[in-house]
């Protein structure tokens, strides 16, 4: 080989020249797309935290929404209950008011056919009598209520005489007091009052025996005194007071 002339040196520097220009620009824009790399990179970052901070701030607004509304829900049930048991109370109270209104003018009536009633007719009477079921199908309270009409200016004494009549084994019979009074009940029913007297009886039915009418008399003591009969229908009542 010979000797390169100096225009081949020349020629040889400047593509040296250029390739380590190339290869400055080459690593210059390596490092500008590397910078730019993570400089996306970062920004995607911040932005993807931005939005997890955004999530959740909204999730917990939305927990404290749900926590309002089922608070909210709560009292709301709460104000329904109490409502409903007001509601409750001023209806039984509404029942109880009107059970003793009628109690009260029952009372009153009762009073008023006492001391004037609708009848001229004076002296002693039957104002009520009532059948109710004892612990057990043969047996029977049996009240009664006694007045006097108008003449209350002096007591009356006298005897109640009972007999109720039914049916047994296919034929009519009729049962004195005697007979049909529970273990246990006083044998003697008299009575004495100037107004009026309640009496209650315990009656234990013979086996087999369909009552059908209850016959009451009234036996008054001394002279001049009138008695009084009357026949009822056996029917059972429910108690008063009782629903």
């Amino acid at each position: 080989m010979g000797t390169p002339t100096p225009m081949r040196r020349r020629t040889d520097q400047r593509m040296r020249g250029f390739i380590v220009v190339a290869l400055v620009a080459l690593a210059a824009g390596g490092y500008l797309l590397f910078e730019m790399g993570r400089f996306s990179a970062e920004y995607n970052i911040f932005a993807i935290a931005a939005e997890r901070r955004e999530t959740r701030t909204e999730i917990s607004e939305l927990r404290d929404e749900i926590a309002t509304l089922r608070e909210q829900i709560v009292q709301t049930e709460t104000v329904q209950v109490t409502e409903r048991e007001a509601y409750r109370a001023v209806e039984q109270n509404l029942s109880e008011l009107q059970a003793k209104i009628q109690e009260q003018r029952e009372a009153i009536a009762f009073y008023r056919g006492i001391i004037s009633p609708s009848s001229a007719n004076a002296g002693l009477r039957i104002q009520d009598m009532q059948l109710l079921r004892g612990p057990n199908e043969s047996q029977y309270r049996l009240r009664l209520t006694l007045v006097q009409v108008k003449q209350h200016h002096r007591e009356i004494y006298g005897r109640v005489s009972l007999s109720v009549d039914g049916a047994q084994n296919g034929e009519s019979v009729s049962y004195p007091l005697s007979q049909l009074l529970a273990d246990g009940e006083k044998r003697s029913w008299n009575y004495g009052f100037r107004y009026f007297q309640d009496f209650e009886r315990r009656l234990a039915l013979p086996d087999g025996f369909s009552p059908l009418t209850v016959n009451i008399e009234l036996v008054p003591k001394g002279a001049g005194n009138v008695g009084l009969k009357q026949s009822f229908p056996w029917s059972t009542s429910p108690e008063r007071g009782t629903g």
